[in-house]
């Protein structure tokens, strides 16, 4: 039997050949031009897939279909020979075979990496989202600082695998004479049919240069890997800062003018009047508080009322202006998002599940907004955000990222990037429903401090205690509408309506 013959030492040799390491150096940088190109391209084409518009949802589908059904060889025989032929402009360009290779590699690479991308994007949740535009945010900004940042990050290890796919299909390129690794090795082996010789070293060529990116990829995913062993300097437990003194009762406090009101406001959630009818004005300094059970249209209030959600009849106003509308021949019309993020940064938002934006730490949280409004900036920014940490004692913890923290924690921090903006007034949507019993008196305890220190506050919450001792106004929730409201003494001691003392007797109160 015939022993298999392999030339150890004109293998070795060829690792010398500048002709190996030139073809090399074509394969590697078309590959990773064409990468970053169609990196860029499919991210472009996974917005338009994403987008809210049917049109650009429309020509975004038919790019990725078009370029992901046709054969990549087909597509550069095409562009190289037969685009130049329609359009005489671009036979100067095309007519090289790397800048064909480029543009073929390109249109299909991007498509692929579209769905890659469209992936990561659709991994960010609509909440995160929404802690985004709470802040104030308009399109671009929400998808530079709170989209992209973690669909990047979802879509690494895809983007990962297209570099590899890419690499090896600029053997393709071939076709046009372009000279990568595989045309040179076929030049060498047919003048001296060492073919498995030279296949061989082209093969760990290729292996040298996954390698090398793969090592670029893991370091990548290390660096940006926010759950990753970090030690943030040590710290001692972190305090709320106790509330000097009982607020006065409701009867005593003087209120300001009207900040927030929403009339007639009517919303359907899918196919469902979840809120039907419902006025509500609050006055600066005033602390409401929403009580009812589950389903009663309070978290939906709340969205409204900062034009998270549209509502489908009636008008919410911003200190007595329309807010998200503009008034046309005494008709409402939607204004344009870039206003309406402005003005919305004037209503802060807690949201029952903290939604802090994992890839920041506590600090960076808080500052995100100010520091892209440019009302902080510097040093001054950090000493801003600090104060703010620790105003609900978290200053402390200043440069842990959310996994780090606790639930209760982790509140204290939205609590202060809902302060960061200077708002108006600040919502709370349930912001301890989410929390551990014994974490819940933590964060009511800064909830108490901000409203004696007379912070205006429209909250949802289960926590009768808190709504007994620290709301101005107490408004009960049932099928879409209130049905009751006044001070606290008489809703919880003399409600009037029915329900409300069905309510009441069934969950009890403090």
């Amino acid at each position: 039997m015939e022993i298999l013959r392999f030339d150890v030492r004109y293998a070795l040799g060829l690792f010398a050949d500048e002709r190996v390491w030139i073809a090399a150096g074509n394969t590697l940088w078309l590959a990773t031009l064409s990468w970053l190109l169609a990196g860029v391209l499919g991210l472009g084409m996974a917005l338009l897939k994403t987008s809210r518009t049917r049109l650009s949802r429309g020509a975004g589908a038919g790019y990725v279909w078009f370029f992901r059904g046709v054969p990549l060889l087909l597509l550069i025989i095409f562009i190289y020979n037969a685009v130049p032929q329609a359009i005489p402009a671009s036979q100067g360009f095309l007519s090289d075979p790397f800048n064909a290779g480029l543009v073929a590699l390109v249109l299909s690479g991007s498509a692929y990496m579209a769905e890659v991308y469209r992936g990561g994007l659709s991994a960010v949740s609509p909440e995160q989202r929404d802690a985004g535009r709470a802040l104030g945010f308009g399109a671009v900004p929400l998808q530079r600082f709170v989209v992209l940042p973690q669909a990047f990050r979802v879509a690494i290890p895809g983007l990962g695998n297209e570099y590899v796919s890419n690499l090896k299909n600029t053997s393709l390129v071939s076709v046009i004479s372009f000279v990568e690794l595989t045309l040179e090795g076929q030049r060498i082996y047919s003048g001296n049919f060492l073919i498995l010789e030279t296949l061989s070293v082209i093969g760990v060529f290729y292996l040298a240069m996954v390698s090398l990116f793969s090592g670029v990829q893991a370091f990548l995913e290390h660096r940006l890997d926010v759950r990753r062993d970090r030690r943030p300097p040590a710290s001692a437990p972190s305090a709320v800062r106790p509330v000097p003194v009982t607020p006065p009762l409701a009867s005593a406090k003087q209120f300001g003018p009207v900040v927030l009101e929403a009339r007639d406001v009517r919303k359907k959630l899918g196919g469902r009047l979840v809120l039907d009818g419902v006025d509500l004005a609050v006055r600066r300094g005033e602390v409401c508080v929403l009580i009812g059970p589950s389903g009663s249209g309070k978290s939906t209030l709340l969205r409204c009322l900062n034009r998270l959600l549209t509502t489908d009849d009636g008008i919410v106003l911003l200190d007595g202006e329309p807010f998200g509308y503009r008034l046309n021949g005494g008709e409402p019309h939607s204004e344009p998002e870039r206003r309406l993020a402005a003005r919305r940064r004037r209503v802060g938002m807690v949201f029952q599940r903290f939604e802090l934006f994992p890839y920041l730490t506590a600090l960076d949280n808080v500052l995100l907004a100010p520091r892209h409004f440019g009302t902080v900036g510097g040093a001054d920014a950090v000493a801003y955000g600090l104060e703010l940490l620790r105003k609900v004692g978290m200053a402390d913890h200043a440069h842990k990222f959310p996994h780090q923290l606790s639930g209760g924690q982790q509140q204290r921090v939205a609590i202060a990037r809902a302060l960061a903006n200077e708002p108006e007034i600040v919502l709370f949507d349930e912001p301890t429903s989410a929390l551990d019993p014994e974490l819940v008196t933590e964060v009511l305890q800064v909830m108490t401090t901000l409203a004696a220190e007379g912070l205006t506050m429209v909250v949802v919450s289960h926590e009768m205690g808190f709504a007994r001792r620290m709301a101005d106004r107490v408004l009960f929730m049932d099928q879409g509408r209130i049905v009751e409201e006044g001070p606290p003494t008489q809703v919880f001691e003399a409600p009037e309506n029915a329900r409300t003392r069905r309510f009441l007797a069934t969950i009890g109160h403090d």
